[in-house]
Parts: C-alpha cells; structure tokens; sequence
C-alpha cells in the first residue's frame, strides 16, 4: 500500500470541520489514533483507509497522494453541492473525466460504475471526457441505472447538437437544415 499524504489528510479533516479526536471517535479508533496518522508515525490499515475516505468524503488515492496537487482551488476534492430540493448532488464538475476514473472510485454511483464497466456498450457509445465530466457532476437522490446514464448521454448530446445548430443558425450567411426547415435549401 503507498504512504498516507499525511497534508491531504490535515486538509480533508479540517475541511470537514473535525478535530483529530472528533476524527478518531468517528471511526472508533483510539482517541490519538488519527493525529499518529497525520504525524506519519503511524499507517491506517485498508480497512481504516476505507472508512477515513469514506468519512473526509474523499477518494482513497486522493489521500495517498494521487491525482490532483493539494491546494488546486479548481480540483478540490470536497467540493460537493447539496441540491435537495431537486433531488440530486452536484459534485465537482471534474471528479470523472474517464471510464478508469469512475471505475477507481468507489464512492462513484452505482449505475455509473455500471456503465463504466460495461466496456463493450462504452466503446459502442463513444463517451467522451466531456461526457463523463457531465455524467459524474450529479447523482441522483434516488440513484440512476445504467440504462438512465445512457439516457442523460443521449440528452446531452441533443442539447449539443441544438445548441450547435442555434449557434450556426445566428451567423449571418449561414443556414443549417432543422426538422422544422428541413425542406428549404441548406446554405454553407
């Protein structure tokens, strides 16, 4: 296993408001037990790692020191948005940009990490980094499927491909067929 980063680990705890005794008690370890970890006198085992993460609402490799530099205003892996009233969580808009990310998180969602897995169906759909940004910037209160992913692609992409089609369209000299003038003539 890679060494604890001890600063990720000062940061999270402090982001979540917690003291190392208020950290220790919340996992149920000994009361000095988290400070040891942040000294780097002492390692968690995996399934401390597991419940810490799970607790500080960060990824495990996160707090090994992989991905983004500790400190990036624009990365900050605790930034979680709480939309209750619509249902959903929107999440830091890059957590995901890849199938192997979604794939690495357990705290991804369930139906994403479906998707994620079904390479076959990803290869066929052709998700984008963009795409994947998009899925994982939200989750649903009350979960979404696989199949409901696929969906929320498919939105996406027609949202693109009207928003696009807008863009063009208000460029003089420019005439873009739509469903609607589907039959007048189409000038480039």
């Amino acid at each position: 296993m890679s060494e604890l980063n001890t600063t990720r680990l000062r940061l999270a705890r402090e982001r979540r408001g917690l003291n190392q005794i208020e950290l220790s008690a919340l996992l149920g370890t000994a009361a000095g037990l988290a400070g040891q970890w942040e000294r780097g006198s002492k390692e968690p085992s995996l399934k401390k790692l597991k419940q810490l993460a799970k607790a500080l609402e960060v990824r495990i490799g996160w707090l090994l020191g992989e991905g983004e530099a500790e400190g990036e205003d624009e990365g900050d892996p605790l930034a979680v948005v709480q939309e209750q009233a619509h249902g959903y969580t929107r999440r830091r808009a890059d957590k995901y940009n890849s199938r192997d990310a979604v794939l690495s998180d357990y705290k991804a969602p369930v139906g994403l990490r479906d998707l994620a897995s079904d390479a076959v169906l990803v290869q066929a759909l052709g998700i984008t980094a963009c795409e994947w940004t998009a899925l994982g910037s939200f989750e649903f209160s009350d979960g979404l499927t696989k199949e409901g992913y696929c969906a929320v692609i498919m939105i996406l992409r027609t949202c693109s491909v009207d928003a696009r089609r807008r863009e063009l369209d208000s460029k003089p000299g420019r005439h873009v067929a739509t469903p609607a003038n589907s039959a007048s003539s189409v000038n480039l």
